[in-house]
């Protein structure tokens, strides 16, 4: 399939389309270096390290509702979701049709994560878990902790995710010669090298978390 040019000034100028695709191919579409390889080893360290240093100052300040983690994880959702919606509404200057589609399930994923993780604003507005979410086993207003259907089945697939596309595919890009193809609807699927830090860091805490989880 021939490479889509834009039509619709209003989303993006041919100029930037076309640069785009150029760094498309070269396989070089990364992010500074400082946001996805530096930013997360020195988030890891603060992490870790006042888990290790000072147990009191993590429980109250790191691994809470309205903690380090719990927060950084919203804010980086946020500008996910809006670019989510930026690139849905230019969806037909893609190259295929199924990214929009693609685009769509991912942006409504990341917003429904961003929500959860915040109880939808009750961690900083403070209101109360009533209505639906009366019987709430943690009084919260969200609904991953009510079933496990909206919990541990997301989080597989997120987990699975980050391995397959995050380690796996993302190593395969790393020691391939050749370059991207614009003509392929995987190539354009697939992440890019600079989500292997973050998607090692995670599988690694993920199981040292499972591993304590059985030895204690």
């Amino acid at each position: 399939m021939p490479d889509k040019k834009p039509d619709n000034k209003n989303c993006t100028d041919t100029s930037i389309w076309q640069e785009a695709l150029r760094r498309f191919k070269q396989d070089s579409l990364e992010a500074p270096r400082w946001l996805w390889l530096y930013l997360p080893i020195l988030l890891v360290i603060i992490i870790l390290g006042s888990r290790a240093i000072s147990p009191d100052f993590y429980n109250r300040f790191i691994y809470t509702e309205l903690g380090l983690v719990e927060n950084l994880t919203v804010l980086f959702l946020i500008p996910t979701v809006i670019i989510g919606i930026m690139i849905f509404r230019c969806r037909h200057e893609l190259p295929h049709q199924l990214l929009g589609i693609y685009i769509a399930i991912h942006t409504l994923g990341a917003f429904y994560f961003m929500g959860e993780e915040a109880s939808w604003g009750q961690h900083w507005f403070g209101w109360e878990a009533t209505g639906i979410f009366e019987n709430h086993p943690r009084e919260e207003t969200n609904i991953h902790n009510v079933n496990h259907w909206f919990d541990q089945k997301p989080k597989a697939v997120v987990e699975a995710w980050t391995v397959i596309g995050g380690i796996g595919i993302a190593l395969f890009y790393l020691f391939r010669k050749n370059p991207r193809n614009t003509s392929k609807l995987l190539d354009w699927v697939w992440p890019t090298t600079c989500v292997l830090p973050s998607a090692l860091i995670a599988a690694f805490l993920k199981n040292i978390e499972r591993l304590r989880e059985v030895t204690n």
